[in-house]
């Protein structure tokens, strides 16, 4: 599944209409690309490796540490501004405005000294991201910000401008919908798609409260 950059996906009503369409392609382009490679035979496996960073600014003067939203500008910044390690590295967007993912931007091949270069590229990828970042930011590698809710733990740098046709609530109360990745409009709409089902579900618990009685 590719990156979704431009456009706007189909919301579900209009994605049950094109339904049967989009499964008989699937079918179709399966059947095609395997009657097309199933005869290959020693073929070169290729693999890589892919980084997620959570970006991070420490609050110079209380030294808070806080969610940086402003993963799309540091995209932007680092597209523009070519190193020379630029063909080495491909930066993308991740799920949310506080990540940003690294991978190689050549998969490694077959041979035993591709084993030797993964961690060189790990490093390079790091020095070019924190090259990049503002002075008082820092790029973790870590699973989850242990207190990503918390809505003053987020440092928003700008106003962002969502297309209207996709501008949505966030999954939680919690969460604002600058945290949302703005380059990805598939993220927000996946977004939408839950929250309206959330609100369907919750809409049908209450009416079933309202009247009926628990022992």
């Amino acid at each position: 599944m590719g990156l979704l950059t431009v456009g706007s996906p189909l919301d579900w009503p209009e994605t049950k209409k094109v339904a049967l369409f989009i499964r008989e392609q699937g079918i179709k382009q399966f059947l095609s690309l395997y009657h097309k490679l199933n005869s290959r035979m020693k073929h070169t496996l290729k693999w890589g490796d892919e980084i997620e960073y959570t970006l991070v600014r420490i609050d110079p003067s209380t030294h808070a540490a806080q969610l940086y939203l402003g993963a799309s500008e540091l995209l932007k910044l680092i597209n523009e501004k070519k190193s020379d390690i630029s063909d080495e590295i491909t930066w993308q967007p991740e799920y949310a405005e506080y990540m940003i993912e690294g991978v190689p931007r050549i998969p490694f091949g077959r041979l035993l000294d591709a084993f030797n270069t993964v961690e060189c590229n790990m490093k390079k990828r790091r020095l070019d991201l924190v090259a990049n970042l503002p002075e008082d930011c820092i790029a973790l590698t870590i699973s989850a910000f242990p207190r990503k809710n918390i809505y003053h733990q987020m440092f928003i740098i700008f106003i962002m401008h969502y297309d209207l046709d996709w501008v949505v609530i966030t999954f939680a109360i919690q969460l604002p919908n600058q945290l949302l990745i703005v380059v990805l409009p598939e993220v927000c709409f996946f977004q939408m798609q839950l929250l309206l089902k959330d609100i369907h579900v919750l809409s049908k618990l209450n009416s079933y409260l309202v009247h009926n009685k628990f022992p």
